[in-house]
């Protein structure tokens, strides 16, 4: 599936995908309850100290704007809680790297490279 989505790609799936952490460990019910995650920033809820560019994000991400990107993400994320019960998928949590099949060759060999002098 991955080596289909372009690396923006990747990147809003591996954010929306963050999202449901605390949920999948049984801490919260839904990652609104989380006070914490990325959740109540791209929903428009957090006023300061914001990390997320939501305008870019949404514009890198080919949705039209930071509202419709509210309403992507919640919807990815009630639907994954729905259907997947907060499971985890192994495709994140047990790989070496996400991304490209180029990328992640290319990571692979750069921890498999010995070091020296550290």
């Amino acid at each position: 599936m991955l080596q289909s989505l372009n690396p923006v790609s990747i990147c809003v799936a591996v954010l929306f995908y963050s999202d449901l952490n605390m949920a999948r460990a049984g801490v919260v019910n839904h990652p609104a309850d989380w006070a914490f995650g990325g959740y109540h920033e791209i929903q428009g809820n957090r006023r300061r100290n914001r990390l997320l560019a939501l305008e870019t994000l949404a514009e890198v991400a080919e949705i039209d704007g930071s509202e419709a990107l509210a309403r992507a993400h919640r919807d990815w994320i009630d639907d994954a809680l729905r259907s997947e019960g907060g499971r985890r998928e192994e495709l994140w949590t047990k790989s070496l790297a996400v991304g490209s099949e180029q990328f992640v060759q290319k990571i692979q060999e750069k921890l498999l490279t010995p070091k020296i002098g550290l």
